[in-house]
């Protein structure tokens, strides 16, 4: 009776050690799959954070583009119409300065002299009529012309007449010189300020950009 029993209790013991066994198998697994699935949502969480944190910056990135190209249309802007008021108050000061020439008849005739000169050299040799503002007509005398014909005919090396036009130009101040053949420099004040601003406008430019 007493082998019974002791085959009994070692047939139990011997259960029991493969239950715990068992069980230490269970768990140990048990435990890995909880550290691979805690590996994995780790795994998944960084991914996740490295897209969002890469979509954070792509938009940032393209936030700070837009806005850049913004400023600079922005300072484009603002520089282009610093320079058209910068050429206006020059234009209007100048347009003044010549009006008021205009009613000085000794100064007004040297200018009309020179533009007679300038027109030489544009024209090139040539017999020319004189054409200027209701103000400046009176100015253009035979003794003038043959004054400044002269003078052209001197620093062109071309032979040069000019001749009083017959009635004044339809212009606000300044000459015209012309021909007969329709050839003629346009020498208004108005011709003259417009093509001044022209010039103007990239030296205004690099007044204001400091460049």
């Amino acid at each position: 009776m007493s082998g019974i029993i002791g085959d009994l209790d070692e047939l139990l013991a011997a259960i029991e050690h493969e239950g715990r066994a068992e069980v230490e198998d269970i768990q140990r697994r048990a435990t890995e799959e909880v550290e691979e699935i805690e590996r994995e949502s780790e795994g998944r969480i960084e991914n996740e954070v490295r897209e969002i944190r890469a979509s954070a910056d792509a938009e940032i990135a393209r936030i700070e583009r837009r806005h850049s190209r913004r400023t600079r249309r922005r300072a484009r802007r603002d520089l282009l119409e610093a320079r058209e008021k910068v050429l206006d108050r020059v234009w209007h000061r100048a347009a003044e300065e010549l009006d008021g020439l205009a009613d000085e008849a000794e100064r007004y005739a040297a200018a009309l002299e020179d533009l007679a000169v300038l027109g030489a050299r544009i024209l090139g040799p040539g017999s020319y009529e004189l054409a200027s503002d209701r103000r400046g007509q009176p100015l253009i005398t035979a003794e003038r012309c043959a004054r400044w014909s002269r003078r052209a005919t001197d620093e062109t090396g071309a032979e040069v007449a000019f001749e009083p036009a017959s009635e004044p130009a339809e212009i606000g101040g300044g000459l015209l010189v012309r021909d007969g053949w329709r050839r003629r420099a346009d020498l208004s004040f108005a011709t003259r300020l417009d093509d001044a601003r022209e010039v103007l406008r990239g030296r205004v430019l690099e007044v204001v950009t400091g460049s």
